[in-house]
């Protein structure tokens, strides 16, 4: 059983790159199996820098549950050599061929003996993608206020990277991504307009309303998130983010 926390994410991630890889560059690889543009160097560093996060994560919880570390240390020591950002240019050959067979059973081992992180719906979070994907082709389809296109987009693009990140992160990268957002509404000079004006009540503003309540209860930890900062800044009264 490949259990939802850390190893069994980077497990997924590790055994999706292995697949053909061996003539490719690993900056493609990973743009690949993070769903990224190959051309944004930045997103597919960032993310790499993610998932090497997630290795400390294994060792951490596995000197916790106190497992011995000959079960794993030189695992852990190739893949922290594989997905270090500064080999991006180099073949996948030069690293990822000494991730074996024992190194994915390793990993697997792991992610069956450590706790489960994560609550949060694989399937719920490609829901949400899909639908934030519907949003911004309506925005590129039809015109609407600058405000209201600029707010949008903001927020389109901050939850579309975070909940990219949920393949490897699990539900940290759902309420980080749900946090950020939210957080980001007092701070945009768009966001007053957008959200008070005569569009408020518009299908693409509506859509967004109904896309930032799903995110917001798919994770408890970013619903709790969300509700103390309303208390704050009552966004339910702007955005229902908390109505049905």
């Amino acid at each position: 059983m490949n259990k939802n926390n850390s190893a069994g994410r980077i497990l997924r991630i590790i055994d999706k790159c292995r697949s053909g890889q061996t003539n490719r560059q690993q900056y493609l690889v990973w743009a690949d199996v993070f769903g990224l543009d190959k051309e944004d160097n930045h997103s597919i560093t960032s993310f790499l820098k993610l998932a090497f996060h997630e290795l400390e994560v294994i060792q951490i919880e596995a000197e916790e549950q106190r497992i011995p570390s000959h079960l794993y240390k030189d695992t852990l020591a190739r893949l922290e050599d594989l997905m270090n950002a500064r080999n991006l240019s180099e073949a996948w050959s030069q690293k990822g061929n000494k991730i074996t067979e024992g190194s994915l059973r390793d990993l697997a081992w792991l992610a069956f003996n450590l706790n489960e992180d994560s609550d949060v719906s694989g399937d719920d979070v490609k829901s949400l993608l899909s639908e934030i994907n519907e949003l911004e082709k309506l925005l590129d389809q039809q015109s609407f206020s600058p405000a209201q296109e600029n707010f949008l987009k903001s927020q389109i693009g901050i939850l579309k990277q975070g909940l990219k990140a949920f393949n490897v992160q699990g539900e940290k990268a759902v309420c980080d991504a749900v946090k950020k957002a939210v957080v980001d509404i007092p701070m945009s000079e768009d966001a007053d307009e957008a959200l008070r004006g005569d569009g408020k009540d518009s299908e693409p503003m509506n859509r967004y309303r109904k896309i930032m309540r799903r995110a917001a209860t798919v994770s408890n930890t970013a619903f709790e998130a969300i509700s103390k900062f309303n208390d704050t800044y009552r966004l339910a009264d702007n955005l229902n983010l908390l109505g049905n």
